[in-house]
């Protein structure tokens, strides 16, 4: 017989079968051979409800002869037999079915076609990036079939490029319940961030925006700066190791201003300068809910840092800040410590790796005062 293909249950759907057999209802693990289950999903790994079972049921009713020569199990599927159809009830809307592949690509669309109340999809760890033809295929399972319940997207470490950015942003507008996208790693470039943030555009309920390292440039920065406005309800924004420069921390300045309920905001390792940074600073005031800041690896010295100074100590809530590599002195550590003492939720600061000497660390740490702050001063000269 063929290698064995194994579909094991997640810690959640194992907490979810202990919670269904204490309420008497019955969790059922069929065994399947290979060739059988293959031509449903030919993937390694999957958890799958209720519906999903019923349709291989259907595939397999006219294969009891094999079943019955099956002598070792070579595919395992969960199905939780829950007391009601949970496509008929309201509970439907709550209903939280994690998908998380570690097969080709090909095997998903089965899965995608028969879970429509789908609400998180994580392709983060697939054995092989998807690359463009994958994101092609996860676009049209999507435009024909939809799983319009689909909250959490993650497509990290894909490589999906620009050509699958286009693509997925061609069908994710019509997604509005779409919550949290994750694209990290996934080479869009400038012109795939164009597509992506206009499909993106009608998604009013996402909240969190993962696009690090996606040599997005200053270009694409505009792009996605044109549609904060957009996203009224954005609360995480991760856009860096992108070198999006001066020019696109300008884009992003002019756009922040709108972003009331933006609670985390990274932009590090972009090659911002001083000037980048005052701009930045201009707005950040205006978030006043942010709670934590990354800006590290942008080499804006003391000049940025004296210009953060004024616009964070506006930012009542701030609990995390990292300005390490940096280049900050001790002139401009101590611009941002005259401030900071008024941010009284500040619980950890990383200003490691800088140019702050001995004294300017602890003249520093003095003027914070601050028992709960941990800060860090790592490698500083």
């Amino acid at each position: 017989m063929a290698s064995a293909m194994s579909f094991e249950p997640t810690q959640s759907s194992c907490a979810c079968r202990g919670k269904a057999e204490e309420r008497r209802h019955v969790m059922h693990v069929m065994d399947l051979p290979f060739n059988l289950t293959g031509l449903v999903w030919p993937a390694e790994r999957v958890v799958i409800g209720r519906r999903v079972c019923k349709r291989l049921r259907s595939v397999l009713s006219s294969h009891a002869d094999i079943m019955a020569m099956v002598k070792r199990p070579s595919a395992k599927i969960c199905d939780d037999h829950i007391e009601k159809d949970f496509t008929r009830t309201s509970e439907s809307k709550q209903l939280k079915v994690a998908l998380r592949w570690q097969g080709p690509i090909a095997g998903l669309m089965g899965a995608v076609r028969f879970c429509p109340m789908l609400v998180k999809l994580d392709l983060s760890s697939i054995t092989v990036c998807i690359g463009e033809s994958g994101a092609g295929e996860l676009a049209e399972a999507l435009r024909n079939r939809g799983c319009m319940s689909l909250a959490h997207l993650d497509l990290s470490n894909n490589r999906i490029g620009a050509a699958g950015a286009a693509k997925l942003a061609e069908v994710l507008g019509n997604y509005q319940m779409l919550v949290q996208l994750t694209l990290w790693l996934n080479e869009i470039g400038a012109e795939g961030a164009r597509m992506l943030a206009g499909g993106l555009g009608k998604c009013e309920a996402l909240a969190h925006l993962d696009l690090r390292t996606n040599g997005l440039g200053p270009d694409g920065a505009k792009s996605f700066a044109r549609m904060l406005g957009a996203w009224k309800n954005l609360v995480y924004l991760d856009l860096s190791r992108n070198y999006i420069g001066n020019e696109g921390a300008r884009e992003l300045a002019g756009a922040l201003g709108g972003c009331k309920s933006l609670a985390h905001l990274d932009v590090n390792t972009n090659g911002i300068g001083a000037d980048g940074a005052g701009m930045l600073a201009a707005v950040l005031g205006e978030c006043r809910v942010l709670t934590r800041l990354d800006m590290s690896f942008n080499p804006f010295g003391d000049e940025g840092a004296e210009k953060l100074a004024e616009a964070l100590g506006e930012c009542a809530m701030l609990a995390r800040v990292d300005l390490s590599f940096n280049g900050i002195g001790d002139w401009g550590a101590g611009k941002l410590a005259g401030v900071w003492c008024r941010c009284k939720a500040l619980v950890h600061l990383d200003l490691g790796s800088n140019k702050i000497s001995a004294d300017g660390a602890r003249r520093i740490s003095a003027a914070l005062d601050q028992e709960a702050l941990i800060i860090n001063w790592e490698d500083c000269r």
